[in-house]
């Protein structure tokens, strides 16, 4: 599993793609991903099981799939810049 701030990081970072992703969904996605961002932003635990499981439905599958491409990047690009 990812660490929350990764989470959160491409939760932020996908926010402006769930039309082109999700097309129809995006709007009741994007209120949902909002939610849980304010709720993790206020210190509550857990959230991004949440948001995994917002993703986890088959028509959510692109951005789930997004999401999991751009925490992989980030994390290769920490490990060759040797940060971490």
């Amino acid at each position: 599993m990812y660490k929350i701030e990764d989470v959160l990081d491409a939760s932020y970072a996908i926010l402006p793609h769930l039309t082109e992703l999700l097309g129809s969904q995006a709007k009741e996605v994007e209120q949902q991903l909002n939610d849980l961002i304010g709720r993790a932003e206020a210190g509550e635990e857990d959230i991004d099981i949440e948001i995994y499981d917002l993703f986890g439905a088959e028509e959510c599958d692109p951005a789930r799939k997004w999401m999991h491409n751009i925490i992989k990047d980030k994390k290769i690009f920490l490990e060759k810049a040797n940060i971490i």
